[in-house]
């Protein structure tokens, strides 16, 4: 699996307001290694560029947040991971709680699966193949097991393989 950069400004600020949307769960490490917290995106102003985070879960990590510190921000989004580094530009206080105004990230990492991931069909989907090389008379007959952006994979009897 490849990770893809995405730099467009548009897109990136698309995929957060789904993120926004979703009110997805995301998982924030305050230094690479560390310990992660969870937050998630409580609002956008796509204007000015910037998503306010909530206040990170457990409490210990608000008390180790500083402004202008960088952090690590780690979601699924349909199955997908989407990794950014954003910093925090200043923390404020809404109802008691704190809220983490952050400039949108230049790049956002997207796991890309596409490329890779097989779809397995059931067993009553799996359709017939007949495979011929132009040069040959033979065929060989097997079922399509999975399928992928880049190919798909073949069931073929034991006795044709050793052909």
């Amino acid at each position: 699996m490849t990770d893809e950069l995405i730099t467009d400004s548009a897109r990136i600020g698309a995929i957060l307001s789904e993120m926004r949307q979703c009110v997805r769960v995301l998982n924030v490490r305050l230094d690479p290694e560390g310990p992660l917290y969870s937050s998630s995106v409580i609002r956008l102003d796509p204007e000015q560029r910037t998503l306010f985070l909530d206040e990170l879960n457990p409490q210990v990590g608000h008390w180790s947040l500083d402004p202008g510190q960088a952090i690590g921000v780690h979601a699924s989004l349909r199955g997908v991971a989407v990794r950014f580094t954003t910093g925090i530009a200043e923390i404020l206080s809404e109802d008691g709680i704190a809220l983490y105004a952050c400039p949108y990230p230049e790049t956002l990492r997207y796991l890309q699966r596409r490329e890779t991931f097989r779809i397995h069909l059931p067993l009553g989907e799996r359709r017939g193949i007949r495979l011929q090389h132009p040069g040959s008379g033979a065929a060989l007959i097997g079922r399509i097991i999975d399928l992928s952006a880049q190919g798909f994979c073949v069931e073929l009897a034991p006795e044709d393989i050793a052909q």
